[in-house]
């Protein structure tokens, strides 16, 4: 038995739900018309699934395409907020340290490029921290 003959529209709908989603989205579809675009490209293989809105989108591929890209961009764009979260904490945290160790020390008193200099060696350690992603990488960095 063929995986296209038993492709019915609520195995759509459970078997890829952020791709519907995602097609619902970018081709500003209603969820039947989404349904309609997945059933008529995975089922059936055809090129347009006879809505004219996917018709003016280039047919089903594109719509289907187009939600792909804008599903990796939206995680894209959540790895970059949390990057950053995480960049402004870890800044704060060191500014914190700092302050701690060296109570006398003002960062008014410090020139432009000692403070510079100091932000881009925290920023650097974050971002190495960032790029391995574990523990022992923090861990190695505060030694």
């Amino acid at each position: 038995m063929n995986v296209i003959e038993t492709l019915t529209l609520p195995t759509i709908q459970r078997r890829w739900p952020r791709l519907l989603r995602a097609v619902r989205w970018a081709g500003f579809l209603t969820e039947e018309q989404a349904l309609a675009v997945l059933y008529a490209y995975k089922g059936c293989g055809l090129e347009c699934s006879g809505l004219d809105i996917v018709a003016a989108r280039g047919g089903n591929l594109m719509v289907i395409r187009a939600g792909i890209r804008g599903r990796r961009g939206a995680q894209e764009a959540k790895r970059n907020a949390d990057r950053t979260r995480i960049r402004e904490a870890a800044l704060e945290a060191f500014w914190g340290v700092v302050a701690q160790g060296y109570p006398e020390l003002e960062v008014s008193s410090l020139s432009a490029n000692a403070s510079l200099d100091l932000l881009l060696a925290a920023d650097s350690a974050i971002d190495c921290c960032l790029a391995r992603g574990t523990a022992k990488a923090i861990a190695e960095v505060w030694r």
